[in-house]
Order: C-alpha cells, then sequence, then structure tokens
C-alpha cells in the first residue's frame, strides 16, 4: 500500500509550526538552487564579455634571453622555445641558454616544423637536415634540386624536386631510407605549385598549374601512399579539376581530417578520407594577398578597394562558416591566429583583433621587432628583438 505524506496539523486544522517551518525550508532551497543558477550564470556572463570587450595597453617582461647578433635571422616556433636559423647556421634555444646550434652555408634556407620534428634544407640544392630537441637526427641527399620540403609527426621528410622536364615528389625516413618517389612531367600534368604531407606521413595533396592551348588550367590531385592506395591508379585517391583559370598557390593538411586549398579568390576546404571530398567551396570577390590557417580555421586578408589603404581580413572556420569579418587601416608584414583572435605586426607597430572586430591590443614598440610568437599560455608570447628573446605577458 502506498505511503501517504502527511502535513502536520493542529486541532483547529492549521499547520503547526514544524510544518510551516519544513514548508519553509523546502521553499528556501529551492529559492537558493535559483539563486545560484543565477549567479552562476551572472559569472559566465562576466566571463563573456570580459573576454569580448577587456582591452590591453601594456605588456609585463617574464623572462628574457640575449642574443647574439640576429642580423637576417628568422625564427620558429620549436620545443619549449623557439629555433633560430639564417644563411649561416641554425640554433635552438629553449628558454634559457642555447641547448645546440649547428654551422652551415646556405643561400636560401626552407624549414617546416611538425610535432617534435624540425627540417631544413637549402633551396635548389639537394641536403635536407632534420632536427628534435637534441640536435641533428637526420639527414637525406635527394637525386634532384630541391623546391619545397615537409616534414611529418613520425619524421617522414618529403620533398618536392625539379629538372628541366619534370618534377619528383620524394620522401624518406629518418635513416635516409626512401619510401616514396613520383615523377610528374611537366607537359602531361603540369606544374607543381605547392604540395602538403599529412602529420601521418602517408598521404600528399598537390596544387598543378598546366596551360592548355595558351590557357592556364589549375587542379588539386590528393595522393596516398599507404597501402590503402595500392588500389588508386599512380596512387591519386582523388583529382579536383574545377579550378580552372584560378592560380591554387597554396594547399595544407590542417589535420588529420581537413584540408585546405586557397586560390586566387577561392578557399577550399577538403574531408579527407579514404576518399577526398570537397565539402565547401567559399568564392572570395576579391584577390587574396595573405593566407594564414591552423588546424580550426583559415584566414585570408584583401585589399577593401582599389587604391586603399585598408585591408579586410577575415576568417572562416573548416565548416566553411564566417567567423570574423573586420578592417584595418594598419599595414603589418606578418599576420597569425592566437585563440580567438587575429594578430597583425610589422617591424615596430602590433595589434590584436578579436574575431568579433575588438582591437584587443594595440602596441608600438621602442625597437625593432623580428618575430612575435604566440604561447599556449593565454596572453603570452615570445617578443623577438635583434638582442634578445623576451617572454612577456600582455595586461
Amino acid at each position: 500500500m502506498a505511503r501517504r505524506k502527511l502535513k502536520v496539523i493542529n486541532r483547529n486544522g492549521e499547520m503547526s509550526n514544524r510544518g510551516l517551518w519544513l514548508h519553509s525550508l523546502k521553499n528556501n532551497k529551492k529559492a537558493l538552487m535559483v539563486l545560484g543558477f543565477i549567479f552562476v550564470l551572472l559569472i559566465l556572463l562576466a566571463l563573456f564579455l570580459y573576454n569580448r570587450f577587456y582591452k590591453y595597453d601594456h605588456y609585463s617582461v617574464l623572462s628574457s634571453v640575449k642574443l647574439k647578433s640576429t642580423e637576417k635571422s628568422k625564427f620558429v616556433s620549436f620545443g619549449n622555445f623557439v629555433v633560430k636559423y639564417s644563411n649561416d647556421g641554425i640554433s635552438y634555444i629553449d628558454g634559457e641558454e642555447v641547448r645546440w646550434d649547428e654551422a652551415y652555408e646556405m643561400k636560401a634556407p626552407i624549414v617546416d616544423v611538425c610535432d617534435e620534428y624540425l627540417v631544413i634544407a637549402d633551396k635548389n640544392t639537394n641536403d635536407i637536415y632534420i632536427y628534435d630537441e637534441n640536435g641533428r637526427c637526420g639527414n637525406v641527399t635527394v637525386n634532384y634540386p630541391i623546391v619545397q620540403v615537409e616534414i611529418s609527426s613520425q619524421g617522414v621528410v618529403a620533398a618536392l624536386e625539379e629538372e628541366q622536364n619534370a618534377n619528383y615528389i620524394e620522401a624518406y625516413d629518418l635513416e635516409g631510407n626512401q619510401l616514396i618517389s613520383h615523377k610528374t612531367i611537366i607537359d602531361e600534368n603540369g606544374y607543381p605549385l605547392n604540395f602538403s604531407l599529412s602529420e601521418d606521413g602517408e598521404k600528399m595533396m598537390v596544387s598543378y598549374l598546366a596551360v592548355n592551348n595558351g590557357v592556364f588550367h589549375n587542379k588539386v590531385v590528393f595522393y596516398d601512399f599507404s597501402k590503402d592506395g595500392e588500389e588508386y591508379k599512380n596512387r591519386i585517391a582523388a583529382s579536383f579539376e574545377d579550378y580552372e583559370e584560378t592560380v591554387v598557390p597554396k594547399v595544407s593538411f590542417v589535420s588529420s581530417s581537413k584540408a585546405v586549398a586557397v586560390g586566387e579568390d577561392v578557399i577550399s576546404i577538403y574531408d579527407v578520407g579514404k576518399t577526398p571530398k570537397l565539402s565547401k567551396s567559399i568564392d572570395v570577390k576579391h584577390q587574396i594577398q595573405k593566407v594564414f590557417m591552423n588546424e580550426d580555421y583559415v584566414g585570408i586578408t584583401y585589399l577593401e578597394g582599389k587604391g586603399d589603404s585598408k585591408s579586410r581580413i577575415e576568417v572562416y572556420n573548416m565548416n566553411g562558416t564566417q567567423v570574423m569579418s573586420s578592417s584595418t587601416s594598419q599595414t603589418f608584414q606578418k599576420i597569425d591566429f592566437v585563440d580567438d583572435n587575429v594578430l597583425i605586426y610589422d617591424d615596430l607597430n602590433c595589434k590584436m583583433i578579436s574575431f568579433y572586430g575588438v582591437e584587443k591590443f594595440t602596441y608600438t614598440f621602442n625597437g625593432e621587432i623580428s618575430s612575435i610568437i604566440p604561447l599556449p599560455q593565454s596572453r603570452e608570447f615570445l617578443l623577438i628583438t635583434n638582442a634578445e628573446i623576451q617572454k612577456i605577458r600582455i595586461k
């Protein structure tokens, strides 16, 4: 038999003091829960408004490392800190000191980084050097002059090479064993403008530019060099030839599941599975000037009008949805993502603009800036000058 809930009443049929207290306590608990819920919502709203609209106007130096001459040096984020490289040598700085350095002579060094590996080669030569945080861990000599080089998270290095009438894409492991050798005849396939190696080193996308009867024709081709790729003719998993005369100078695997191709006035986002598929094509009504991307977003810049000094910055997520469209009159040479913000800078000035168009940080430095590298910690950066590397936090 179901038990009934009984109210505590007195002889006059009214609730007793104890009953009133229990009833009031129950109502108070409900009220406290509602108030707690509202309080949490207010905190979340405050954090949201803070992150969206709060602006920073200065910075503090957390630590610094003095540098020797950095004239004509370039820097790239690597390991715990940065790698500095130039025509004369390469060195890894771990935040406190130079962990290792190596001298060489290169006319046009080209670098790529993936996870714990870095690769460097001298363009139009045949030698490739591979490094990790402990120093050089491999080197490869390829058969033809190098145009471009990339490395995977497993240490597989791929090189785009050229000779007079053909191009080659070759891949090697850390021991120097050749894994891939793919020849492209320029008269048949066109000239490879750019290529990208997947993180696992098993897939590759290439942008080819061909000329047929005096008309340019661009296509993007995906290759599969894994065991699954044996079923495809010439290892070609997919080919996209609808770019027509639009030149596509930039292609990139941004993650294990997404790849991006950027043409003069188009952004193509591909789903990378066994058979790559075009998931989104974004037409841009202006000529794209700069391209920057990470695993979550792809960004472009273009001039807003002829003779106009203002640049428009647009950012799209990997679903093809626009998440930012902002204008700036500040000139800049470099551009990068910082969480849900875009960082633009030249040798003296920098500006960080949120996806909502808020100028979060604007600063003019006293000395010449070589690089500003975002760090994983929010609001922290490596500020690289001619004399030192400063770890800073904006405030």
